[in-house]
Parts: structure tokens; C-alpha cells; sequence
């Protein structure tokens, strides 16, 4: 079986940006192509039941802090190689399906000029409302967590209240249904297990901090 090769403590920030940039290329460009033919998939009950609460967007935008915050914090060389490319997989495997299969939310569009209402304009510019299924932002939220945890017992806690709260905020800002949730961490879960067995031979199990 092919092994991942470990990345060296000098490449680890050139890699992140390099990481950052096929994000961007992969989610975006996936978004432009499906955007016209996406399926548009309406709420089911349980959807119906969670509240749209608007002040949750501070939750959902701190996704974009927690990613780096995992790339500072995750020191041991295992860890990080592992984080990068668990990272990597689950934005290949979740773009593959936004081309393969684009869908699309309705998402509450009625804005006013407060602050929260504001932010979430900025929100609706740079992120369309497809790249539904499943949600790479609960992947990327799960694998932030799980990596800071397996360095940190308490701050471990800390990273998983966080990441949860960046999930639940994917559904009460209406910008993913329960099943895209759902679909986020079953790709966090495979990307982590076969990064796992391509670095090690062996999946480890999930963590529990030192």
C-alpha cells in the first residue's frame, strides 16, 4: 500500500497556503460550474424544527479562524502531515460531488443594515448557496477539532465545543440542512481514517489528548 510522506516543520506553513489556494480553486470553481443546474432541495422536518437564529454567523464565520488556529497549535510532525492532508482529502471528495451532484439551499435572503445583517450580506457574496452536499464546512470544522484535540486534553475540550458550535450554526443560519451535516462528517471521518492508514498502516484511534 502507497504511503503519505511526513511534512517537515519548514514546509508546513508554505503547504498551508498551498492548501488554502486549492481550496479556494476546488470550492469556488465548483460553485461557478454547478450554479446553474444545481438541485435545489427543500427542507425536511427535521430542518423545519431548528430556528433560523442570525447571531449564530459569529459561530460561522469563526470557521475561518479555526482552521489557522489548527495550523499554529498542532505541532508534532505526525499530527500535522496528518491534519493536512485529512484536509486535503475531504475538500477533493466533497468538491467531487459538488461537480458530480450540485445542490443548492434557499436561504433566507431578507437583509436589514445591522451589523450581523451586514456580515451576512458579505457572506452571500463570496459564498453562493450551493456546494450544499455535503457541507465542507462542518468537514473542515471536524478535522480542525480533532487535530487540536489530539495534542490538547483541555484545550481539546475547548476545539471540540467550538467546532460544534460552527456546526450547529451551518443549520440555524440556514445555510446547510441536517443532511449536508450529516454527509460533513461522514467525509471528515473517511478522510481521517485513510489518511491514517496511508501515514501509519493503521487507523489510530480518535483522540483523546495528552
Amino acid at each position: 500500500m502507497p504511503t503519505l510522506p511526513l511534512i517537515s516543520p519548514e514546509k508546513k506553513w508554505k503547504l498551508f497556503l498551498i492548501g488554502t489556494l486549492f481550496f479556494c480553486v476546488s470550492y469556488f470553481g465548483a460553485a461557478v460550474l454547478g450554479r446553474d443546474h444545481a438541485t435545489v432541495i427543500g427542507f425536511g422536518i427535521l430542518d423545519n424544527q431548528i430556528p433560523f437564529l442570525r447571531w449564530t454567523i459569529w459561530f460561522y464565520v469563526s470557521q475561518y479562524l479555526i482552521i489557522p488556529f489548527s495550523f499554529v497549535l498542532v505541532k508534532k510532525t505526525e499530527n500535522y502531515t496528518s491534519m493536512f492532508y485529512s484536509m486535503l482529502l475531504a475538500t477533493l471528495f466533497s468538491c467531487t460531488i459538488f461537480l458530480l451532484y450540485p445542490t443548492s439551499i434557499n436561504r433566507p435572503e431578507t437583509l436589514d443594515s445591522s451589523l450581523i445583517d451586514t456580515v451576512r450580506w458579505l457572506l452571500y457574496q463570496l459564498d453562493s448557496p450551493t456546494n450544499c452536499f455535503p457541507s465542507l464546512h462542518v468537514a473542515l470544522a471536524c478535522l480542525s477539532g480533532v487535530f487540536i484535540a489530539r495534542e490538547y486534553r483541555w484545550f481539546g475540550i475547548v476545539s471540540w465545543i467550538w467546532s460544534s458550535l460552527i456546526i450547529i450554526s451551518t443549520m440555524t443560519l440556514k445555510q446547510h440542512y441536517v443532511i449536508d451535516v450529516i454527509g460533513g462528517i461522514a467525509i471528515a471521518t473517511l478522510s481521517y481514517c485513510l489518511t491514517s492508514v496511508l501515514i501509519k498502516g493503521n487507523i489510530k484511534p480518535w483522540p483523546t489528548g495528552n
